[in-house]
């Protein structure tokens, strides 16, 4: 009976696994995804961002996000986005990004700021060690920032594409609702269809919309 309750959905259904956000997810991970594709668009903006290439990702964040996050509309001051990110993590207990690399079995380790450099870069590295005692001491947060894209192409790094990926595997295995019906029904939804649905004033965008438009494509 109980095989049958369960014939629809996906083999890779897990009972026993608990479907929650993770602590490092929602306290450093996702702010690091937010801080990388910042500024965030306008509406109006979208169709120029589909129809050119973005900008490289940067550790370096823009004013929005150190001087300008919840911004005052009275004073028109702001809260420091980074700062908050970190203080948040620490507040959480989150372990440190060289313990997050160890989880996710990632090479090379991290034992000094020397292993840092072919991780992060020699200028990124340098800035860390003028701000950490120890290279076991950087914040989730900072070192998601620091480290360099993963694969050509990519946005982020090793660890951040880790934990992402750690997660969203885990709310596929734990939803007893991901049948295979509803992953084809998901699977014949396009970006694209979602923007053109809901972006006002967008008629029409490229089949791969997070692609630059191409005539011969």
């Amino acid at each position: 009976m109980e095989t049958e309750r369960w014939a629809l959905h996906t083999a890779e259904y897990d009972l026993d696994l608990e479907p929650g956000t993770v602590n490092a997810l929602a306290t450093a991970v996702f702010p690091a995804v937010l801080a990388s594709l910042m500024p965030t668009p306008d509406p109006e903006s979208i169709p120029d961002l589909l129809t050119r290439k973005s900008r490289h990702p940067s550790p370096a964040l823009g004013p929005d996000l150190t001087r300008g996050f919840h911004r005052n509309l009275t004073t028109g001051e702001g809260l420091d986005f980074a700062a908050l990110t970190i203080q948040q993590g620490r507040d959480h207990g989150l372990p440190s990004y060289v313990e997050y690399r160890t989880f996710c079995n990632l090479e090379p380790s991290v034992a000094d700021w020397s292993d840092l450099q072919a991780i992060a870069g020699p200028e990124a590295a340098d800035r860390l060690s003028s701000l950490y005692r120890d290279v076991r001491d950087v914040d989730l947060f900072t070192g998601l920032l620091a480290e360099l894209p993963s694969t050509p192409g990519s946005l982020f790094g090793p660890t951040l594409s880790c934990l992402l990926g750690q997660q969203f595997l885990r709310l596929r295995r734990a939803d007893r609702f991901c049948s295979v019906e509803q992953l084809a029904a998901i699977r014949s939804v396009t970006f694209a269809r979602i923007l053109c649905d809901n972006v006002p004033g967008l008629h029409r965008v490229q089949p791969s919309a997070v692609l630059v438009s191409d005539p011969y494509l």
